[in-house]
Parts: C-alpha cells; sequence; structure tokens
C-alpha cells in the first residue's frame, strides 16, 4: 500500500468469492483502489479520483 502516515481514510469491501477491495484515499485527496491479489497482500495501487481530502467516510 502505502506509508500508513499518508492514509486519509480506508474501506474494504468483502466479496462473495473472499477477495477483498481496499478503496482508500490519501490526506492529499487521491482515492485509490487496490485489489488483494490472493495471497494475503494487495495489488498495486489504482487512482481512480482526486480532490477527496474533504469526505470524512465512504459508505
Amino acid at each position: 500500500m502505502t506509508n500508513p502516515t499518508e492514509v486519509g481514510r480506508m474501506t474494504l469491501h468483502a466479496s462473495a468469492d473472499g477477495t477483498v477491495t481496499a478503496v482508500w484515499w490519501d490526506t492529499g485527496g487521491n482515492l485509490y483502489r487496490q485489489y488483494n491479489n490472493g495471497t494475503g497482500t494487495f495489488g498495486a495501487r489504482t487512482l481512480i479520483a482526486k480532490g477527496w481530502s474533504a469526505y470524512k467516510a465512504l459508505s
């Protein structure tokens, strides 16, 4: 992932097949998605939006 001090907020989603997707934004407001790679870690992050620094939660 990234340095934990850079993470603003995070949410995890578990699908029916047991895979987990992390959606999170850093303190600069960049929103990212990371898929679980099936080995207990996450693959590369993908930037999906900017400007999220004002938000406090994902639902």
